[in-house]
């Protein structure tokens, strides 16, 4: 408990800076009108939810109920469902199978996710006096909370954020998206990770997926899953846009999906403007000498 604590504790004058730039979480109610009286000498653990996912055993509830009795004794669990196709009846029929969740507060339009640039769920932020401690998934709370793991930063070694200087000197006057037979506008030379002797299959993704208005996206990122498996003779990276979401959340994507290829996350989305493409998955294949050899939605 006392390695937690001071952690804890250092962290918050790490952090102070930017404390005023975090959203307020006061005033709560839950889903049935009762306020929830936030405790100040704990860390609030707000725990963003889907209840159906959690029907189907696929929530974070077993995993903090294993989280330990220090940490337990010394946060404040506040659970948050967005007010997405669940009525109140719904959500109380909820408590009686998952008594443990609870204050359970109905996020109305996304705001509470929204407002902490949160986009998908089960998801965990931590706070303490007003300062955010933690943003992330499952097993990177896990990490944080067993000290191997002081932050939510992307590891560069699986995931680049920065793609400033990937983007080349494009001629103004070269108004069309770059087709098959022209050469690539990004310099893929400079990441590390990518070996240029390989031909390289770039996919275009978006990390919102699984949303109604991306159909079969799950299954073809399972597709995708399986040709990075059964080409080894590629060089895969993919590309995911930066709408709605921050670079922290390609790992709780790339961990859902299992994805294995290198990620980039595309600040201001351009590398998807330079490419031309508005749809995800998107493959673009280009050859050792910088040339595309094919692009389109089918992947192959």
């Amino acid at each position: 408990m006392m390695k937690l604590k001071l952690m804890l504790i250092a962290l918050v004058g790490t952090f102070s800076s930017i404390a005023n730039a975090l959203p307020a979480i006061e005033p709560l109610a839950t889903f049935s009108g009762n306020k929830v009286v936030i405790d100040a000498n704990k860390i609030t653990h707000l725990v963003f939810i889907d209840l159906w996912r959690s029907y189907e055993g696929n929530g974070d509830e077993k995993m903090i109920a294993s989280l330990g009795a220090d940490f337990l004794n010394d946060s404040q669990q506040i659970w948050i469902q967005p007010a997405l196709n669940v009525t109140i009846a719904q959500l109380a029929q909820f408590q009686q199978y998952f008594p443990q969740v609870t204050p359970l507060v109905l996020d109305h339009g996304y705001q509470i996710m929204h407002s902490f640039d949160i986009w998908q769920s089960p998801y965990h932020v931590l706070l303490k006096d007003g300062v955010k401690l933690f943003s992330g998934h499952a097993r990177q709370l896990q990490d944080f909370i067993n000290g191997t793991q002081t932050n939510s930063v992307v590891t560069a070694t699986t995931v680049i954020t920065d793609v400033s200087t990937l983007v080349k000197s494009v001629n103004p006057t070269f108004a069309k998206k770059p087709l098959v037979g022209n050469k690539s506008p990004i310099d893929f030379q400079q990441l590390t990770s990518i070996n240029t002797a390989k031909n390289l299959s770039v996919i275009f993704l978006d990390s919102l997926c699984p949303m109604p208005h991306f159909p079969d996206c799950e299954q073809k990122i399972a597709q995708l899953n399986r040709l990075v498996k059964q080409h080894p003779q590629r060089q895969w990276l993919g590309i995911v846009n930066s709408y709605y979401v921050t670079p922290e959340s390609l790992i709780s994507f790339r961990e859902q999906f299992s994805l294995t290829l290198p990620l980039v996350f595309d600040h201001s989305n351009k590398m998807f403007k330079v490419f031309g493409v508005h749809a995800t998955p998107y493959q673009i294949d280009i050859n050792s000498q910088e040339v595309i050899e094919y692009r389109g939605e089918h992947l192959r």
